[in-house]
């Protein structure tokens, strides 16, 4: 699916997906197995990294929102908001 977005969609776009794909890729496999930790609850590594996942696929959405726009301060207020929040998102 990666590979189909190469050249059809806006390069910077694709480029954030690959990284947080080569970055996420292991972790986001084993989302299923944290759910069986429902019952004994969660190691407080993994809910911060599910947290910062999630939170770095949120500023991924805006970015690529902010791309599609074609505002180009638009985007550097996004890349500004990724910044000055980078403790706190997987990207």
């Amino acid at each position: 699916m990666m590979g189909k977005l190469q050249g059809k969609q806006p390069e910077q776009a694709v480029l954030m997906l690959n990284d947080f794909k080569s970055e996420q890729w292991k972790a986001l496999n084993s989302y299923v197995h944290a759910l069986q930790r429902h019952g004994a609850g969660y190691p407080e590594k993994l809910v911060k990294e599910i947290i910062k996942s999630s939170n770095g696929l949120l500023t991924m959405t805006a970015m690529m929102a902010a791309i599609l726009t074609g505002n180009e301060h638009i985007v550097k207020d996004i890349t500004k908001i990724q910044y000055r929040h980078k403790a706190c998102l997987f990207f």
